[in-house]
C-alpha cells in the first residue's frame, strides 16, 4: 500500500492559507456561541414575562413553613394521588404521595411511574401501592419505638382503583397490570391497610401530582400543615 508524500506545492499552499482557515474557524465558533447566548436569553427573558402558574404559586409559599405541634396524635394515613398521563413526552403517569402522623406530615414525595398506565384507573391503583410500601415502612419504624398501628388507611379518590384493590378476582380488564403492584391487593386481604374514599378536592397527595390553580392549591396547602412564619 502506497503512501503519499506531500509535495513542495502542497506544502506551499498549506503554509499560506492554514493560518486563514483556522482565523476561519474561531470566527464561527464566535458566531454560534453568541447566538446561542442570545437564544438562552430570550428564552429566559419570554419564560419571566410570561410565568406559568406553578412558578406563581410556588413564589407565593416562601413565605410558609410546615407546622410540627408539641403533643401531636400517632394516627397515621396516607394519600395517594396520579396524574393520568401528565408527561407529554411519553405519557407516563406520576404518583404523589404524603404520609402523616396525626395532624403532621412525616414523609412525601413524588415519582413518575415506570409503566405505561392506559387508563386512570390502573395509574391510581399504582400510585396507591406506592402508598402502601410507604405505610408498611412506617409501620415497622414505629415497631421500633414499641408503638404498634393495627391498619393504616389509604386515602384514594378512584373508585376504580379502590374496588380493584378489593378484588381478589383477576379479569380481562386488568390483567396486563405488572403482578408486583397486586402487593397492594395482597396487604389489603391481609388487614395491613385499608383504602378507604375520600372525595377529590380532600386528597391532599393531589397538590403533588399535578399543577393547580390558586383556589385549590391555596385550599390543600393548609392541608399539609404550611403556616405562615412567625418571626
Amino acid at each position: 500500500m502506497s503512501t503519499k508524500v506531500p509535495t513542495a506545492d502542497m506544502i506551499e499552499l498549506e503554509s499560506l492559507f492554514g493560518p486563514l482557515f483556522d482565523e476561519y474557524l474561531n470566527e464561527v465558533n464566535q458566531v454560534v456561541s453568541k447566538s446561542s447566548v442570545v437564544t438562552t436569553a430570550d428564552a429566559f427573558d419570554k419564560r419571566q414575562q410570561q410565568p406559568d402558574s406553578a412558578s406563581s404559586s410556588n413564589d407565593c409559599t416562601t413565605h410558609l413553613g410546615l407546622w410540627y405541634p408539641k403533643g401531636s396524635g400517632i394516627e397515621t394515613i396516607v394519600y395517594a394521588d396520579s396524574d393520568y398521563a401528565g408527561d407529554y413526552v411519553d405519557r407516563k403517569s406520576t404518583s404523589g404521595i404524603c404520609t402523616f402522623m396525626g395532624c403532621c406530615l412525616t414523609s412525601w414525595f413524588l415519582k413518575k411511574q415506570t409503566a405505561l398506565a392506559i387508563s386512570t384507573t390502573e395509574a391510581e391503583y399504582v400510585s396507591a401501592e406506592k402508598a402502601c410500601q410507604q405505610a408498611l415502612w412506617m409501620k415497622q419504624a414505629l415497631v421500633d419505638y414499641g408503638i404498634r398501628l393495627n391498619d393504616i388507611p389509604i386515602m384514594c379518590d378512584n373508585k376504580g382503583a379502590i374496588d380493584l384493590s378489593k378484588n381478589p378476582v383477576q379479569h380481562s380488564r386488568t390483567k396486563h397490570i405488572e403482578i408486583r403492584h397486586h402487593f397492594l391487593r395482597d396487604n389489603v386481604q391481609k388487614g395491613n391497610i385499608s383504602i378507604e374514599k375520600v372525595s377529590s378536592e380532600d386528597n391532599i397527595a393531589d397538590i403533588l401530582a399535578k399543577p393547580l390553580k390558586h383556589e385549590p392549591f391555596n385550599y390543600l396547602h393548609i392541608g399539609l400543615g404550611m403556616m405562615e412564619q412567625v418571626d
